[in-house]
Formats: C-alpha cells, structure tokens, sequence
C-alpha cells in the first residue's frame, strides 16, 4: 500500500506505512508520527526508507522486530537510547511487543505495560494501527513534553487494551473498538 498521509521521501517510492499525517497537538504546532513496516523491494530500501522516517517524526511506533531490524539490539531500551541518540527529533518513542506488551520511552521517562491477555484472539491485523492511534488520542490532550510515568502507563494501558480487543475480531476496519468499550475492559 502506498504511504499514508504525508509526502515521501523526494524521489523515492514509500510502500509502507513509514509516514504519516502530521496532525495538530496545540495551536501553531504540527507533531508527526511514523510507524515503519518493512514491506519493501530489498533490505537496504527498507532500512532506507525507515531511517528516513525516523528522521521526520516526533512520535515513532515500532515492533519489537523493526527494532531489532533498525538497531540489532533485542533490549528495547538499548534499541530505544540507540534511536534516540541518532534521531533526537523522537520525543515519544513505543515500542510493541504483541501480546507481551508495551514500552515507552520518553525523554529520560521509561514505562511498560504488560499486554492485555484474556484470550480469544482471531488475528493480530490492525492491532499495530490501533495502538499507534490509541497513543495519537492521547497525545491530543497531552504534549510529549510534559507526560509524567503515569501517563505514559495510562496512555500504553489504554493503546493495549484497545489492540487487543481489535485481535478478537475478524476484520481491522470493522474491529476497532469505541473507547467504552476498551473502558469496559480496564
């Protein structure tokens, strides 16, 4: 699928969901967001591409797998400081890990949250969208640069439960749950 939203790269074809709409957090301020997904041609044209998303946006969603892919470290906070280090532009920083969870880093801010595991699930697509627009919510009543550990925790609690009520239902688009629903559940 062709990216969503904002405008690649210049002169490059974007295949994944790399950027994203930037959208209004507070009067005169445009925040971006990125969730990379290496569907590309080759490795070197994913990394490509995904660095340069990293280097566009304030927020970034990635998996656990992207990463490992981006940095070789399978230590989410080594990963995350890595990234943080070479693309300081982050200020919001989560990673997932399925049904294992959540983290976010945020400044010197560190947060997790186990996943919401009550069975049932059918299939995981549309849960790494659900959780990243779970975390874009939030962020609308709340800068990245005044969210405390409790809110990272709020925030990460609310995106999981949300991405796993999407995996009990056949169906991304028709799966997402209202937020009384997802309320239902914490």
């Amino acid at each position: 699928a062709p990216c969503t939203g904002a405008t690649p790269r210049p002169g490059i074809s974007c295949t994944g969901s790399v950027c994203r709409r930037p959208w209004p957090l507070t009067r005169n301020t445009t925040r971006t967001a990125a969730s990379p997904a290496a569907r590309w041609s080759s490795l070197e044209e994913a990394r490509s591409q995904i660095a340069w998303g990293l280097s566009q946006c304030d927020v970034l969603k990635i998996a656990d797998n992207e990463l490992e892919f981006m940095t070789g470290q399978t230590d989410f906070a080594k990963g995350a400081a890595m990234l943080q280090q070479q693309y300081p532009n982050i200020r919001l920083l989560n990673v997932t890990a399925g049904a294992q969870g959540s983290y976010a880093f945020c400044g010197s801010l560190q947060a997790f949250e186990p996943g919401c595991t009550l069975g049932g699930v059918i299939e995981t697509t549309g849960a790494g969208d659900t959780f990243c627009a779970c975390v874009l919510h939030y962020l609308l009543g709340h800068s990245p640069d005044s969210l405390t550990r409790d809110d990272l925790h709020r925030m990460l609690h609310f995106a999981n439960t949300a991405a796993y009520l999407v995996t009990t239902r056949k169906g991304a688009i028709r799966s997402m749950p209202t937020p009384e629903q997802v309320q239902a559940i914490l």
